[in-house]
């Protein structure tokens, strides 16, 4: 991080949170590998609620939710798993 920054560039996001996120983004991509795979990845962590993720993952994925309690946690996989199985219904994948 001190090498970057003594040029005057963000040390600690090229040092660490560039790389961390590199991985992050490379598990949720084993998620999904075809295009009849579906899934729900969950990021636990309050580092995901800081500004520099929440803007990668924008830029990333155009359908995220954040969650904040159990209850609402509980209600988003639902929805997703419920409408997963009506889009899978609808092709003929059940």
């Amino acid at each position: 991080a001190k090498h970057f920054n003594e040029r005057g560039l963000p040390g600690k996001d090229y040092a660490y949170t560039n790389p961390g996120m590199n991985k992050v983004m490379q598990a949720v991509g084993r998620v999904i590998r075809g295009e009849k795979d579906h899934g729900a990845v969950l990021l636990v962590d309050e580092r995901y609620m800081q500004s520099q993720y929440q803007d990668l993952f924008k830029k990333e994925w155009s359908d995220y939710r954040v969650v904040f309690n159990d209850d609402e946690l509980e209600d988003e996989l639902q929805t997703f798993f419920i409408n997963d199985d009506k889009t899978n219904a609808n092709k003929g994948q059940l």
